[in-house]
């Protein structure tokens, strides 16, 4: 289990993370706390495919319960941390472990910078209610939500825009701004339809 990573995994359009399983050179004993390979959040599948998104999740969560339990060391990373990789995969009882030791909370000796916020996004964008909770009750700010379901609506991603409202966790300031958006992108499509003229 030495040296393997529990990293978000790479958003669009940024550069793709370092693979899953390699090792902290000179590590001796050490390891990232988690596991590679990233396993699909349960509620975004259904039928055999939800099933066995949810054991392959159950598997990572023991994994790093079984890491965390012999004293892997946690990192935090410049392209994502352990709380984000766990987030982002809806692993909600390592998330709520992660954070009560004190993982992602600026002002800690061990991290530069407070990445709840990332968490959240990652968590709401694939559609881990139960994370975000966990994440808002613990200090997350929910105003984050604001830009990535503007994002969303902008480059018409229907299925992230629903998972983010579905947390329930938007503010009412977002969910205008959100509508504004929506407005725009409606009236910037009317226009284009009327560029290409009637239909032949």
């Amino acid at each position: 289990l030495e040296g393997m990573a529990l990293k978000p995994e790479p958003q669009p359009g940024q550069q793709a993370a370092a693979a899953a399983g390699a090792g902290q050179p000179g590590a001796g004993t050490q390891a990232d706390a988690g596991a590679g390979g990233g396993a699909a959040g349960a509620g975004t599948s259904s039928g055999s495919g939800g099933e066995a998104s949810a054991k392959a999740a159950a598997e990572v969560s023991e994994v790093c319960n079984l890491l965390l339990d012999t004293g892997a060391e946690l990192f935090d990373w410049e392209d994502g941390d352990t709380l984000e990789g766990a987030a982002q995969r809806g692993l909600a009882d390592i998330v709520r472990r992660l954070l009560g030791m004190g993982m992602g909370k600026k002002g800690d000796s061990a991290y530069s910078h407070d990445t709840r916020g990332t968490a959240l996004r990652l968590a709401a964008e694939a559609g881990h209610t139960a994370v975000c909770e966990i994440l808002v009750a613990d200090g997350a700010d929910p105003s984050v939500l604001q830009k990535p379901l503007l994002a969303a609506i902008a480059r018409h991603d229907e299925a992230v825009a629903r998972n983010i409202c579905r947390t329930g966790l938007v503010p009412e300031a977002a969910k205008a701004a959100g509508r504004q958006k929506c407005e725009q992108v409606i009236a910037s499509m009317h226009v284009i339809q009327q560029v290409l003229g009637p239909k032949g």
